[in-house]
């Protein structure tokens, strides 16, 4: 769907949008230039990867946290729930 660019930061770029007809972000962490293509993908990746499990052991913990709708590793992407606050 149509990706409206909210935030930036220097890790990541968040994007608003729906999902399912849900309102949902995307965190989409971008490639570095700097760094060795290979070791720049894999770092992305770990960091998608622990965010979706930090976020979800919050979830486990009862704590207020956006439902993840989609993680894709190729973007580096989190498809998560829109919240308030």
């Amino acid at each position: 769907e149509k990706l409206e660019l909210w935030k930036q930061g220097a890790e990541a770029r968040i994007y608003k949008c729906s999902y399912m007809g849900r309102p949902a972000l995307v965190k989409e962490r971008f490639e570095k230039k700097y760094r060795h293509p290979e070791l720049d993908r894999k770092m992305r990746n770990q960091r998608t990867l622990a965010e979706v499990r930090a976020i979800l052991k919050c979830r486990k913990l009862g704590l207020d946290s956006p439902v993840i709708f989609h993680v894709d590793f190729q973007r580096s992407a989190i498809v998560m729930e829109a919240v308030d606050g």
